[in-house]
């Protein structure tokens, strides 16, 4: 039987690097943006195999959806791909050029030739999502920039500061911070100024003013530093209003005491720019960024809370925030629990974050990527989400949160109980997620509790634990499935959707497992879908009330059985389509 290429999901992220957002004292240059595209992807064979070998890519961009002429082409030799992933940078061989997005609609094929092939076999067409039109960016002259700010019409940086501060070491006007800022009177917004501190280490903690933008000499030049606290508030910096903290480090030490935060921001709306912070040693709990209210923004930040101990380790710890972060890294590790990024409460948007999680301790430690708790309505897009160690291990945690997630990388690894996104009393809609989850004792693709799921183009691969689920719906849940893949495989138990909610809808999609394809008690409507579980394709196991649903649709393995409910089909075949029913129960479905 030929095994075909399948590329189940492929996504691209663009970041565009921007100089500073109209705060340096200089004439701006124009900065440079990227000519590529960091494109990721998955392939499998028809069967559901994740390749493992070294093939070819080639890339087109086309102005149709079918047939017509390639606009850009570029082949890459010596691909690997690794349990099915690969990543390239299209644009690396032949450059993308800004008139390539010049029109609103464009779509990229994908060619894959394996060792043998004589030629590519072409993959559907990806009609491209709106970043790589940012690339025009590149050609507007500023003269072009429609809607200018009053400030920015001159060409300079928008920014008329009264008076410039200097902090140094020596020579300065002052050697700290905090007496630069006692020294100046009655800020305004048509009174700025601005504190430049020279490269150095200032021991100190430093409370901004309304009004007046602190810059260092650039990361890991100029330094900040405290030694930690009684509590989460004795922060090396205190955020403000209307005021920027830029190129520069903050550290909070927290050797011998409880706590340590590097920056906190409390009912105020400040922007971080070009900042590191560093929060470590502390006994009890170790934060980089902690904010309370307000709207702070965050840009090209790294946040990182280590070394705690038996303690815990929050990256960014965001409370009623609609806090604005991007193109930033964010770590918590070398700690007993570890949290990368928490959200509790308000409408935080977290847009090209990476984040890690990993706790130090495999027997009762706790590592969760980012967590969603307490009505929040975040929006994550573009982003990268590892979680490692401890016993619980988890990529995004919602709880009571209605978050919309798009563009998403997950990864989960080595946790006892090990789960890619858990959510309980939430409703949550996903978007373009690939998903990877490895446990030892029991791996959940996603879990569902008293929550409504809504998920469109998500591949999820769960393996490596006894026991392996794709989508774990239960009590109270609703879940529709739409242009997905979920594959639940290894150990003694594999179930790729196991539905003990209210409903489960699973439309042009494919589900795999060891086991049991779809089992449980519950109501389902399977359409255009391809279902495989090598026990059982659909099992209703007994005391169930739901019954299933199939329309045009493969099932695929074992046969179906039926001990409670009900399971009727409609053109539904088997791999030798054939229709005939032999379950154990009430149905019309084949084996």
């Amino acid at each position: 039987m030929k095994r075909k290429i399948i590329l189940l999901t492929g996504f691209i992220i663009i970041a565009v690097l921007a100089g500073l957002a109209g705060r340096a004292l200089a004439m701006p240059t124009a900065p440079t943006v990227p000519t590529t595209i960091s494109y990721q992807g998955y392939l499998t064979t028809s069967s559901g195999q994740p390749l493992n070998e070294t093939v070819s890519l080639r890339f087109r961009l086309y102005g149709a959806a079918s047939g017509g002429s390639p606009l850009w082409e570029e082949t890459y030799t010596g691909i690997a791909i690794s349990k099915g992933y690969f990543s390239v940078q299209l644009g690396s061989l032949v450059p993308l050029t800004p008139d390539l997005f010049s029109l609103p609609t464009r779509y990229l094929e994908v060619g894959v030739k394996r060792t043998g092939m004589p030629d590519f076999e072409n993959l559907p067409r990806q009609a491209l999502s709106s970043a790589p039109y940012a690339m025009q960016a590149a050609a507007v002259p500023w003269s072009g920039i429609r809607d200018m700010p009053p400030g920015f019409a001159d060409g300079l940086d928008g920014v008329d500061y009264q008076g410039v501060v200097v902090v140094a070491k020596s020579g300065g006007d002052f050697d700290t911070i905090t007496a630069a800022l006692n020294s100046i009177a009655s800020p305004d917004a048509d009174n700025r100024f601005l504190v430049y501190v020279a490269p150095g280490t200032y021991i100190e903690q430093v409370t901004m003013i309304p009004f007046v933008d602190i810059q260092g000499s650039g990361e890991g030049t100029t330094t900040i530093l405290w030694h930690g606290g009684p509590d989460i508030y004795s922060s090396t910096v205190d955020g403000a209003d209307n005021a920027q903290l830029r190129n520069l480090s903050v550290e909070s030490d927290g050797s011998g005491k409880t706590y340590a935060t590097a920056i906190y921001s409390h009912d105020s709306n400040p922007e971080f720019l070009h900042v590191s912070a560093l929060a470590h040693r502390a006994a009890t709990l170790n934060t980089a960024i902690f904010i309370i209210n307000g709207a702070p923004r965050i840009l090209d930040v790294s946040a990182a809370a280590l070394d705690g101990g038996t303690g815990t380790c929050d990256g960014i710890q965001s409370i009623n925030s609609n806090l604005f972060a991007t193109n930033s890294s964010v770590q918590a590790f070398s700690c007993a629990t570890a949290y990368g990024i928490e959200n509790g409460g308000a409408s935080p948007r977290l847009n090209g974050i990476q984040v890690l999680a990993k706790s130090n301790d495999p027997a009762a430690g706790i590592a969760t990527g980012v967590r969603n708790l307490l009505n929040t309505s975040a929006e994550l897009s573009d982003m990268r989400i590892e979680a490692y160690g401890g016993h619980t291990v988890t990529g995004i945690e919602n709880n009571y949160s209605n978050p919309v997630l798009s563009n998403i990388y997950v990864k989960v690894v080595t946790g006892t109980d090990s789960i890619g996104i858990n959510n309980t009393y939430a409703e949550l809609k996903i978007n373009n997620l690939i998903l990877q989850v490895e446990g030892t004792t029991k791996a959940t693709g996603i879990y569902n509790l008293q929550s409504t799921l809504t998920l469109a183009g998500v591949n999820a691969t769960v393996m490596g634990a006894t026991s392996n689920i794709g989508l774990d719906n239960e009590g109270g849940s609703a879940a529709t499935l739409q242009n997905s893949s979920l594959v639940a495989k290894g150990g003694s138990a594999g179930v790729g959707v196991n539905n003990f909610g209210t409903l489960v809808v699973i439309d042009n999609s494919r589900v795999a497992a060891d086991a049991f394809g779809v089992a449980g008690t519950g109501d389902a409507f399977i359409n255009n879908s391809q279902i495989t579980g090598d026990s059982n394709t659909i099992y209703l196991i007994t005391g169930a009330t739901g019954s299933v649903n199939i329309a045009g649709s493969m099932l695929s393995g074992g046969p179906t059985n039926v001990e409670a409910g009900s399971i009727n089909c409609v053109n539904v075949t088997d791999e030798t389509y054939l229709n005939s029913y032999t379950g154990s129960g009430t149905g019309n479905c084949p084996p």
